[in-house]
């Protein structure tokens, strides 16, 4: 074997680079480690020494650790609250099963006891107060014994699942200390780490019976032969997926000695049930071969028999685009990994479960290839996450690119089967494709951040969509831009200057500019570090000269390319450097169809709808039509419109066909439309819905975007007239009804302060509704027209914090028109309090009328039914019913009394709160009471009461129907159900979820 250089050897001066290489200076660790698992109470115990080397030229007087399993301990820390914040309810700190912990820490510095402290912040971050301060050039050795609970495995990275153990992050380990100084962190999950290089020597106590893979070179031969008989066997087996259970543990123990040199972390995994294959891969250029293991109880273990296949085209291609792998050996194993699909440590990685050969491969290359992009160049994660993530991924997305073909066992056909959608167009979709709709999704929006964010300032879509997503889109922009032999040169330059190291920002880009000769402020300053959409149009062509007019709507001048096609394929292609504003530039002369601005999809443009232009036709700049079923990505070559089958029903145009017509749904765009038009087959009558909108995004004010858009909807209902005969009885008559609802609108979303989850709105809406007879009414003998228009205005404000374990919003709203005007607002909070997501939650309700001229808009008490809808906001399977199963439906408004009453209607104001309890166990229910008051109470009957309510029990249909059967209620609304004859049975009701406006929903239909 090729020996690895120590630290000291590798801190070489940089050539080129003087004055990084005279301020550079990197700390050095190393480190002793002892350690014994007990499997029946989930602890370890050990004892850890390691010599601290100050190769700086400062002073030192204290030493930072971490402690990260303090991490685990309580709902207080770091990583409790970055969980939370994130909506992650598999973990409760409280539950002592689930915790985990380090403690029985007693630091000693060369064998002397010092005083230490845990810090007054973070409890996974402790100090040590040095007697005598650490000079420049001198060493200390720091002692401790240690013992440790492991948490609950799907929490993080760190834990268990019974007897299946992922040890990482777990001893105590000093932090950085570099140029900025001290880089102590809280454990987090979104966020990785950063750490100091050195040597380690470790030795692992547990039974006998336990597969173990870890960092580093297994010292011990009778292992190595043990774990060889096992890859012997394992690799005739015939593996079938299936679950097994855990045998019992040996009771003799063994211990296990590994050693690994020039890395910064240590990790270890144990499982009695794994199988066990070997390989090896011979490196491209120095020819040296590196063993492969792989390890995999039977869960997986049918997918994993071509794991060894999968490690070997990884290290393989990673050491021949970036530089050799240095190791002699390389683990994967499978376990439990909360924080995503894998999880890199030196020179072994844990693989979570996969859906299918391709996408194992896919995540085995990816966390393999971080053995490069954390491993050996050392960035710090927790600061620049795109450092080793995006830069990883562009190398990830390169391997599938180069090793598969788009066919059926690709990462897009895992979503579509995964959701059951039998969309063969969504199979072209390419990996890359992927990562850029990832992208796209957000920042159309505005929701997108800058690249060169720390880890922590990142939202979770974000950390995911800029991170990896744009990172991998942007590097493989600048390798299309300077050609791949020009950035295989740089990275690999960076590569051999760096390894062991940990590089900056500034250093990539200094080694890049110096490799390629290029200045490429444009990228790492301007594409990694601001959030600036790149667009480019292409806004005129002139054949006989060749010039073309584009324009760039960024303020980065990056580079593009323009190609010209000719029967669907690009002929000529030229890059340009990139300008700002408008400029004028030649393209060859030729025989072209169309001028496109990146043809192969290369530059991370949020629009390509305007890259075009055609040389012949009227409109040049119109795409050609295209229809679609169902949906597929957007092609900005095509004017697409995409459709689908609808059907429908109601109680009065009854079944309902149609079409759904709507412009691709991915990437999201600024403008987006939904046509709905259905036949109804009863009333013979067009009916449907339409929403179109457009986004218009704001940059640097308060405001984020301002959405302008229009519904609309028609369809049948019944009304109920009364006519006095001659002998003046009343008699009732259902006449055949249909409304028209036009409803424009403004949605102004504010922008938020960074870190914040709190969404800020404005709507205005001005809701234009139409009811007119259509059917001649039989009853009367005669056409009568019951026709009438409505206008209602509306301005609302709405707060909201769905992005944490308790969400809440509050909302504000005024309606007027000619007959009335009114305010009322809405409070909604859920206390979840277990990993199933189980809420408490909390409605309160208050409202006043400012004036009401005999209008129909009254506040009730029990909430709406369909025929008191009176804005058309929501879908009823029968309006207008009084009877049977379709009036049992209502939706939870105003006072929100899940009991059916007259009582409580007000014109002049009311307050109300509402509660939902739900059962223990996973019964698919709970409780709720309703309390209200308003003006006219105590005024129903003689001395009727002031204050209203109701309980019952509640059950849930999924996430789709909530069933109310009230058990009691005030004597007030018991009297009106006893006037009208009323059974418990006729007060059962439902609410239909599937289509509710309020997109606080989230709140209201959690799971029970």
């Amino acid at each position: 074997m090729k020996k690895i250089f120590s630290i000291g050897a590798c801190l070489f001066l940089l050539t080129g680079f003087p004055a990084l290489a005279q301020n550079y200076f990197q700390q050095e660790v190393n480190y002793q480690i002892r350690v014994r698992l007990d499997d029946t109470k989930h602890e370890y115990s050990g004892f850890e020494k390691f010599v601290y080397i100050n190769h700086s030229k400062d002073v030192l007087n204290e030493i930072r650790m971490h402690l990260w399993p303090n991490a685990y301990s309580n709902n207080e820390t770091a990583l409790a609250k970055q969980l939370e914040n994130n909506i992650r309810k598999n973990f409760d700190f409280r539950d002592e099963k689930t915790r985990g912990y380090i403690d029985s820490i007693d630091f000693k510095v060369n064998g002397e006891n010092v005083r230490w402290k845990i810090d007054t912040v973070h409890t996974d971050i402790a100090h040590i107060y040095l007697k005598k301060p650490l000079q420049p050039g001198e060493q200390i050795s720091i002692s401790t014994p240690f013992h440790a609970k492991i948490p609950d495995g799907m929490i993080s990275r760190m834990g268990h699942l019974g007897q299946s153990y992922q040890i990482t992050q777990w001893y105590p380990k000093p932090a950085v200390y570099d140029l900025h100084g001290w880089n102590d962190m809280p454990y987090l999950n979104q966020g990785e780490f950063y750490s100091e290089y050195g040597s380690f020597d470790v030795s692992i106590s547990l039974p006998k019976n336990y597969v173990v893979g870890a960092t580093g070179e297994l010292q011990d031969q009778e292992e190595i032969n043990w774990l060889n008989d096992k890859a012997k066997k394992d690799s005739s087996l015939n593996f079938i997926n299936k679950t097994d259970t855990f045998p019992a543990s040996d009771k003799e123990f063994k211990t296990l000695h590994y050693k690994q040199s020039s890395v910064h972390d240590f990790a270890w995994f144990a499982d009695k049930r794994y199988h066990v294959l070997k390989g090896e891969v011979e490196l491209p250029k120095s020819k040296r071969k590196v063993i492969l293991w792989s390890m995999f109880s039977n869960e997986q273990a049918k997918l994993w028999q071509k794991s060894i296949g999968y490690m070997h085209d990884a290290i393989y291609k990673y050491s021949l685009w970036v530089g050799d792998y240095p190791y002699s050996q390389c683990t994967a194993v499978y376990g439990s990994i909360s924080a995503g699909g894998g999880m890199e440590y030196p020179t072994i990685t844990v693989i979570g479960n996969s859906e299918n050969g391709y996408m194992l491969d896919l995540v085995i290359a990816h966390e393999i290839g971080h053995n490069w992009f954390y491993g050996i160049l050392g960035s710090n994660e927790r600061r620049y996450p795109w450092m080793d993530e995006g830069i990883n991924s562009y190398y990830e997305n390169r391997y599938v690119e180069e090793k598969y073909k788009q066919g059926t066992d690709t990462s897009i056909n895992v979503i579509t089967s995964s959701f059951h959608i039998p969309v063969k167009s969504l199979h072209r979709i390419t990996h890359k494709d992927i990562f850029e709709i990832s992208y796209i999704a957000v920042a159309r929006h505005g929701d997108d951040q800058a690249i060169g964010l720390a880890a922590p300032e990142f939202t979770e879509a974000n950390y995911g969509g800029m991170v990896y997503a744009k990172t991998a889109l942007v590097f493989n922009y600048l390798e299309k831009y300077l050609g791949k032999e020009t950035f295989d040169k740089g990275m690999q330059a960076y590569f051999d200057a760096w390894k062991f190291k940990h590089p900056m920002p500034e250093d990539i880009k200094a080694i890049f500019e110096k490799a390629t000769d290029k200045n490429l402020d444009w990228f790492f300053q301007g594409v990694i570090n601001t959030n600036e959409k790149l667009d480019y149009k292409l806004s005129q062509y002139k054949k006989k000269t060749g010039n073309l007019k584009i324009e760039n709507f960024s303020n980065i001048a990056s580079p593009f390319s323009v190609s010209g096609i000719k029967d669907h394929a690009a002929i000529k292609t030229r890059w340009y450097d990139g300008f700002t504003g408008i400029k004028k530039v030649d393209f060859p002369s030729g025989d072209y169809d169309h001028l496109v601005i990146d043809y192969n999809k290369e530059i991370p443009e949020i629009n390509r709808q305007n890259n075009s232009i055609r040389t012949k036709g009227l409109f040049k700049k119109i795409e050609p039509l295209q229809f679609r079923f169902p949906a597929a990505i957007e092609n900005p070559y095509k004017t697409q419109i995409f459709y689908t089958p609808a059907v429908g029903w109601n109680s009065y145009d009854r079944w309902m066909a149609g079409l759904i017509l709507y412009n691709p749904l991915f990437p999201s765009k600024n403008f987006e439309y939904t046509l709905m038009p259905l036949y109804g087959f009863k009333t013979k009558n067009l009916c449907g819905g339409l929403n179109i909108s457009y986004q218009i995004q704001a940059d640097e004010s308060i405001i984020k975007s301002v959405k302008i858009g229009i519904n609309a909807s028609t369809f049948g209902y019944n009304n109920y007239i009364y006519q006095q005969n001659e002998n003046g009885q009343l008699s009732s008559h259902s006449l055949d009804m249909k409304y028209t609802k036009f409803a424009p609108y403004l949605n102004i979303e504010l922008r938020k302060k960074t870190g914040s989850n709190i969404v800020k709105r404005i709507s205005l809406r001005s809701i234009f509704i139409s009811e007119k007879e259509y059917l001649y009414s039989q009853i009367l003998q005669k056409p009568i027209d019951y026709s009438s228009n409505s206008n209602v205005n509306e301005i609302g404000y709405r707060l909201s914090d769905s992005k944490r374990k308790d969400p809440w919003e509050l909302s504000l709203h005024v309606q007027r028109s000619e007959k009335f005007s009114k305010l009322f607002g809405e409070a909604l909070y859920a206390i979840n309090y277990n990993k199933a997501g189980k809420a408490i939650r909390f409605r309160v309700f208050g409202g006043a009328f400012f004036f009401d001229d005999n209008s129909k808009y009254s506040f009730k008490m029990g909430g709406w039914n369909g025929s008191q809808d009176n804005l058309y906001d929501y879908t009823f399977i029968g309006r207008s019913e009084t009877q049977y199963l379709p009036s049992k439906q209502f939706v939870e408004t105003d006072g929100g009394f899940k009991m059916g009453t007259n009582i409580g209607r007000s014109n002049k104001w009311i307050a109300a709160m509402n509660i939902k309890i739900p059962f223990p166990g996973s019964i698919p229910g709970g409780l709720f009471a309703d309390v209200g008051t308003y003006e006219g109470a105590g005024t129903a009957f003689p001395g009727s009461q002031a204050v209203l309510y109701d309980a019952g029990i509640m059950f849930n249909v999924g996430k789709i129907f909530e069933i109310y059967i009230p058990l009691t209620a005030s004597s007030d609304i018991l009297r009106e159900q006893k006037i009208n004859n009323l059974k418990l049975g006729d007060q059962i009701r439902f609410t239909f979820y599937l289509d509710q406006l309020n997109p606080i929903e989230k709140i209201r239909n959690i799971s029970f």
